[in-house]
This record gives structure tokens, C-alpha cells and sequence, in this order.
């Protein structure tokens, strides 16, 4: 049984919302940054990066954005929902449509392990996570999790989404936002009734918060807000998963040519590859150099089970470990992750920049398969999924002092 939980949400308004949603502060360049922060006064940004705030740290960094969250609050620019309600929201991007729903989700469940992982977490970011959580008072950007289709759900949306959207409203990523509050009469009762009847939901994005929305939850009842944490539940059929790009700083490595001859010595099978941009593998793994040449890169065992035949634990295993000496593939500064929604093309000029020699890219896991492994308790190489959809910031909050 899953527990879910309606939530009186804080949100823009509706003239203003457009303004406010953002994306995850990490994902903006500094330059992009300061001309937002300079241009939009509406900005979540202005709350998750206060003004002064670039100093600070810890606690006083977090006190500073709860001041700025109030100071919206107080100006009118967010007001809070006076009933309890679910949240559906749909993201478009081109012919791709996401749609769940955004809810209070329990903490007790995922330290019950009904809501599965397939990634560790690091221990000082989960302390970090709960240290903001308690200080600030509020989640501003849903944990994303997986649940298997069901029609019901599926049904009650179509019906709610034939509505007028309180929000509706196009970013400037070209994805479409759309979201529906769900209030009143018979629904949040079903809603909840539905995915009571689910006895699993699996991460797919957001595993340090969901770790730190437990440890804060620590000692506290079950129904009080801050056991809950909020989520975006949508089927995983829907869930698009895409890989990282693995670049490696390897000063003996200056061109594709050097790394054959590596690739020789270690008895590792590869074939060159004339237009890496048209790439798309299955199982084995794309090498490049700062130039654009390339290699299909084959492994000379496939292993009986299935965490270990995951091409990103196999490229760890003959060639990050070995030959590129990387023994915390978590840490170590010599290697760098960054999601395959650049081209290769833009993956050069930045390994340019940044001095990496070399690059990988293995092919995207399908969510069916990040699903059995977190079934048999296990867990892939960090960066092995780039889950989407990403989610914004500020679209809807979920008070943890309710």
C-alpha cells in the first residue's frame, strides 16, 4: 500500500506563474544566471540565489532564502491553496506529452522500501538536503517517481484535463506547462484510494531529497507535513530516459589513434565509427577524442547478471578503472558527467575547454531495466540514467509547517 497524500499548496499566481517557475539553479551558466536575476524580478531564482547569498553557507545560507520565500509570500507573488488538493500537471515537449501527479508522499514509505532506489547517495548531501529542508520549511520541486500504468488514473486525467488549466503557459525551452488543482468533491478520496492499491514506486529523479525528506522525517508522527514529501507520480511507460557522457582527463591520450593502441594492449575489441553524431549503439560504447573521431567500443564478456552487464558498469570495469586509474567513480575530479542532451559536437568544444582527452557515451537504459535492478536491491553506476522530465521550481510549494 502507497501512501499518498493531498497538500494545501503555495503557488503563483496565475498572471505570474510564467515568471516564476524556473529551472534547477545548477542548470544555469553563471552569465545566464545574472542576466535572469537582473531581468526577471518574479524569478524563483531570486529565492533559491537571494541577493547576498553568494558568500554564505549552511544555515545562514538557508535562512536567507526562507526570507526571501516570505518576502514573495508577503508581496502576493505566491499565495497558499485553502483546501487540500491534488495537483495535475502535463509537460509538453514537441510530440512528447508527460502528465501524473504532484502529491505528498510518504517518508515512512521509502524508509519501509516501498519506494524503491537504483542509485546510492552521499551522505553529506543527504545532511545538507535535511539541513535546508528544516530551515527553509518547504519543498519547491517535486521528487520524481514511477508507478505502473493504471487505468483509473489514467482515465480521471483525461476527464480533468479536458478542463480549462489553472496554468497553461510555454517556457522559454519551448516545453509547455500545464496544471490542474484538484480540490473537493469525490476525487481526492480516489486519487488517494488509487495508488493505495500500488505496492511500489520507484525514483526515477530526486534521490538525496527523497534520502533527506526521510532523515528529516525521523521521530516525527506520520501525519505531521514534514513525513511527506512532494512528488511528480506519473506511469514509467511515460518516463524518457536518456544516458551521461563520461569525460575523462587522460594527459597520454591526445587523439583517437592513442587510445587504440590503449584499447589494443588491454585486448579490448572496437571498430571505428565514420559519423559518431548518428550513433546509437545498443550495448557497446561510444569513445571520442577533442576532434570528433570515434570508436564502437565491445566488451569481451557479457556476464549473466544484469547489474553487471550494464554498459556503464562494464565501461567502469575494462576502461575507467584500469586505464583511466578512476577508482571512485563518485568523486574524482579527473571525471565528469554531463547528459546526453548535447550533441558530441558541443561535447568536443567543452572537453576543449575544460581539458578532457577523451569522451564515452553508452546507450540509454530503458526504465523497465533501472526498475529490476532497484527490485533486487541493487544499484547502477552513478550518472548510468538521465530521467525526464525535469521538473521546475517554484510551480507549486509544498509547506513542511503546514
Amino acid at each position: 500500500m502507497i501512501n499518498v497524500s493531498p497538500f494545501r499548496g503555495i503557488r503563483p499566481t496565475r498572471d505570474k506563474v510564467h515568471l516564476v517557475a524556473s529551472r534547477s539553479y545548477v542548470t544555469y551558466a553563471k552569465r545566464n544566471l545574472t542576466q535572469k536575476l537582473a531581468t526577471n524580478p518574479f524569478s524563483f531564482l531570486h529565492i533559491i540565489h537571494p541577493e547576498g547569498s553568494e558568500k554564505l553557507k549552511g544555515k545562514k545560507k538557508f535562512k536567507q532564502v526562507k526570507r526571501a520565500f516570505d518576502a514573495f509570500i508577503q508581496s502576493g507573488v505566491f499565495k497558499q491553496d485553502e483546501q487540500d488538493a491534488y495537483y495535475l500537471y502535463e509537460q509538453t515537449q514537441g510530440d512528447t506529452v508527460y502528465r501524473g501527479w504532484i502529491a505528498g508522499v510518504s517518508s515512512h514509505d521509502y524508509r519501509e522500501g516501498k519506494i524503491k532506489v537504483h542509485e546510492n547517495t552521499l551522505t553529506k548531501r543527504e545532511e545538507m538536503f535535511r539541513e535546508y529542508l528544516e530551515e527553509t520549511g518547504f519543498h519547491a520541486e517535486p521528487v520524481l517517481l514511477a508507478h505502473r500504468d493504471d487505468v483509473y488514473l489514467n482515465d480521471l486525467a483525461n476527464n480533468i484535463a479536458r478542463e480549462r488549466a489553472e496554468y497553461e503557459f510555454t517556457s522559454a525551452d519551448r516545453i509547455m506547462h500545464k496544471l490542474w488543482v484538484v480540490s473537493g468533491g469525490t476525487n481526492l478520496q480516489y486519487i488517494t484510494d488509487m495508488f493505495a492499491k500500488h505496492d511500489i514506486l520507484y525514483i526515477a529523479d530526486g534521490h538525496h531529497r527523497s534520502a533527506s525528506s526521510a532523515l528529516l522525517a525521523r521521530g516525527k508522527a506520520k501525519n505531521h507535513p514534514a513525513s511527506w514529501c512532494m512528488a511528480f507520480l506519473l506511469p514509467y511507460s511515460q518516463l524518457s530516459s536518456k544516458p551521461f557522457y563520461r569525460l575523462l582527463k587522460h594527459p597520454s591520450i591526445t587523439n583517437i589513434a592513442d587510445f587504440a593502441r590503449i584499447l589494443d594492449a588491454a585486448d579490448l575489441p572496437y571498430s571505428p565509427v565514420g559519423n559518431p553524431q548518428d550513433w546509437s549503439g545498443f550495448d557497446s560504447v561510444l569513445a571520442f577524442d577533442i576532434n570528433g573521431n570515434a570508436l564502437d567500443i565491445r566488451w569481451p564478456d557479457q556476464p549473466d547478471r544484469l547489474l553487471e552487464r550494464l554498459p556503464t558498469t562494464q565501461l567502469f570495469r575494462h576502461v575507467l578503472k584500469p586505464i583511466g586509474g578512476i577508482v571512485d567513480d563518485r568523486n574524482d575530479k579527473r571525471l565528469a558527467y554531463e547528459p546526453a542532451t548535447f550533441t558530441i559536437t558541443e561535447m568536443t568544444k567543452w572537453m576543449k575547454q575544460k581539458r578532457f582527452q577523451i569522451g564515452f557515451l553508452p546507450p540509454a537504459i530503458p526504465f523497465e531495466t533501472v526498475m529490476k535492478i532497484a527490485d533486487n536491491g541493487q544499484t547502477m553506476p552513478p550518472k548510468s540514467t538521465y530521467i525526464e522530465p525535469k521538473l521546475r521550481s517554484g510551480l507549486v510549494v509544498y509547506p513542511l509547517n503546514d
